[in-house]
């Protein structure tokens, strides 16, 4: 995750792009962000004032998932870092919910 916000960090660092968000003269009909663990590019379509679409290349899963709606069921869709997948014994229900509620209250 720490390569990932390092992207995000120096694309907007880039001058390019720091000329584009300083240059009032552009406008765009959509923002296509793409969420890699963050959600910082969100902020491009709040600048331009138009709609922001979410492109995610991972699998679904609750984080980028809770940028739609509610998280889903942790016993049911596994973290996208996890190696366990569907159907989840007992305990492996237990390890996922433990690492979404890590992930939503500690990252």
């Amino acid at each position: 995750m720490d390569t990932c916000v390092e992207i995000f960090r120096l694309t907007v660092a880039n001058r390019n792009v720091q000329n584009m968000l300083r240059d009032p003269t552009q406008k765009f009909d959509v923002v296509i962000s793409e969420w890699l663990y963050s959600e910082l590019y969100a902020g491009f379509a709040a600048v331009y004032d138009c709609p922001n679409i979410w492109l995610s290349t991972l699998e679904p899963h609750w984080m980028v998932l809770r940028l739609l709606d509610e998280i889903p069921n942790p016993a049911y869709m596994p973290d996208s870092l996890s190696s366990k997948s569907p159907p989840l014994r007992f305990m492996e229900r237990v390890e996922e919910l433990y690492n979404s509620i890590k992930g939503r209250f500690v990252a």
